[in-house]
């Protein structure tokens, strides 16, 4: 019995992480990044995108959609969105996050 029950937790903790490349993963609870063990300190702007991309893995992510989930209203600009990308790969790596020209972004999962 309490193998069934540390199985199913552990399955239902695997699901609140979203793994990515290098040892990276996203968790959608804490809205904390790692890479390993290490935590991967995020501005709020930061956490914002880096949760709505990990909810949307492999599925790319419009500009619009960004600007409405992560800016909600607040002055957005295509410049302030490379500039948060820019800040997150210099915590992460240049292809942790992938651009699709002039439609938006995607994480993909390992």
């Amino acid at each position: 019995m309490k193998a069934n029950i540390e199985l199913c937790l552990s399955f239902i903790d695997t699901n609140k992480k979203k793994q990515f490349e290098d040892g990276f993963y996203f968790d959608m609870n804490r809205e904390l990044l790692f890479q390993g063990k290490k935590l991967i300190k995020l501005t709020k702007t930061e956490r914002k995108l880096v949760k709505l991309l990990s909810s949307n893995v492999n599925v790319l992510v419009t500009y619009e959609d960004i600007a409405d989930e992560v800016w909600k209203g607040k002055n957005f600009s295509i410049y302030s969105l490379r500039n948060v990308i820019k800040h997150i790969r210099e915590k992460t790596s240049d292809s942790f996050i992938k651009n699709s020209s002039n439609r938006g972004y995607v994480i993909n999962t390992i």
